[in-house]
């Protein structure tokens, strides 16, 4: 699940919006030890989308 406002209880991530920081949290599980979970494909692609989405509007090389 993707908290937009960072007010959801529970356990949370923050990744920048470098595709970098993406590619390295989700590659290897890194993401998932982080939050003590384990992503189903869906899952993944959910997230994945949320970036592709979200980081559209970001200008390139910012961490915004």
């Amino acid at each position: 699940m993707v908290d937009r406002t960072g007010k959801s209880a529970g356990r949370g991530a923050y990744l920048c919006w470098a595709s970098a920081c993406w590619e390295r949290g989700m590659g290897k599980g890194r993401l998932e030890r982080s939050l003590n979970a384990t992503f189903s494909a869906e899952d993944r692609e959910q997230l994945w989308a949320f970036f592709r989405e979200s980081a559209a509007g970001i200008p390139s090389g910012s961490n915004k």
